[in-house]
């Protein structure tokens, strides 16, 4: 649990002994492989989503292949969306989603292997449903 919002994992699925309040970290196996999600939550100035958009398109050009989905809210906060193939690992896509709310920077990350588009949306929209800021 993050000391700025609630979320919770997908059933089945555990979270990391060494998560702070700060860093929020989940993991889980099945049949297609790892799945993960994660959350990093920071104190920074507000900036605009084109801006975080950038930072983590220019920290991962080489690996992923993004492509920016339309702005969106996650409990009323605007919100990038980015979702993209591991350029390696074919199998896998990633999913950032993130924005600023108060004084806070975060972003919701998730790597999910082997699973559809479909399977893909409703395990993202499902924690993103979970989400409540405190």
């Amino acid at each position: 649990m993050l000391k700025q919002a609630t979320v919770r994992a997908p059933e089945g699925w555990f979270l990391d002994p060494s998560n702070t309040p700060d860093i929020l970290a989940a993991a889980a196996t099945d049949d297609d492989g790892l799945q993960g999600f994660g959350v990093v939550a920071f104190p920074g100035p507000r900036v605009t989503t084109d801006v975080h958009v950038k930072a983590l398109l220019d920290q991962n050009y080489a690996k992923i292949d993004y492509e920016r989905l339309p702005d969106t809210y996650l409990a009323g906060s605007k919100v990038y969306y980015l979702v993209g193939r591991d350029k390696r690992l074919k199998d896998t896509w990633d999913i950032e989603i993130g924005g600023t709310y108060g004084d806070l920077n975060y972003t919701v990350g998730f790597s999910l292997q082997g699973k559809s588009r479909a399977e893909r949306e409703a395990l993202v929209d499902s924690v993103l449903a979970s989400w409540e800021w405190k």
